[in-house]
Formats: C-alpha cells, structure tokens, sequence
C-alpha cells in the first residue's frame, strides 16, 4: 500500500540536482493576460515586427506565457507600442501593470518558511 505521506505533493520535475521551479505566480499569469488582450486581434508576429527589433517573437510569448518574469522597463516600452499600435493605454492601465510586473518579481510569503517546511517526498 502507498504511503499517505505527501499524498497532496506534486511531484517535482529534477534538472540535474536541482528542483525545476519553473511554475509562474499568479501575478505574472495576470499580467500576462492583460497584456495578451491589449494585443487584442494583433499576432505576435505583428507586434514584433512593429516594435523594429525592440522586441522578438519569443519574448513577447514568454512574457504573455508568464514564462519569464517581466522588466518595468520592457512593460513601459511594450505599453508605448500598443498605444502607438492604436489600443487604449492609459495612465492608470500602464500604473497597475507596472505595479503587477514589480509584484511579480517578488517571492511568495511561503518563501520564508523554507527551513520550516519539509519538500514533498519524490516517489
């Protein structure tokens, strides 16, 4: 019979002796949102061509991907594009993504209590 022990752990993916941690916060999923429908209709080969090699393809997925964690400045400059690209930016739209972006680069509250807590058994 299995061991009810880390029943509810996922398992971790391993990259050599490392844990991959490569699941984005809940912050860059939402500004990854927001900016995927500021893009609106636009693809992202599009964007990318409109931003004259500001921005290449892969970053642009990565960032509405929650992949990597976004740059005040990138955010800044891509909220520039969009609004020169005709879609409605105001100041109030770029100050909350600004303050989501810097949110998103910050650990979790849990992160504090690493030597508390045990990590889920691998099985």
């Amino acid at each position: 019979m299995p061991s009810q022990r880390g029943a509810n752990c996922r398992p971790q993916q391993r990259e050599g002796n490392r844990v991959a941690v490569g699941v984005p916060t809940v912050r860059r999923r939402r500004l990854g949102g927001k900016l995927r429908s500021l893009r609106g209709d636009l693809t992202l080969e599009e964007v990318a061509e409109a931003s004259e090699g500001a921005f290449a393809l892969s970053k642009l997925s990565r960032l509405e991907n929650a992949r990597n964690a976004a740059k005040p400045a990138d955010i800044d400059r891509l909220l520039d594009l969009y609004a020169k690209l005709g879609r409605d930016v105001d100041d109030e739209l770029r100050a909350a993504l600004l303050d989501l972006t810097k949110a998103g680069s910050q650990r979790g509250w849990w992160h504090s209590y690493r030597g508390v807590l045990r990590p889920c058994p691998m099985w």
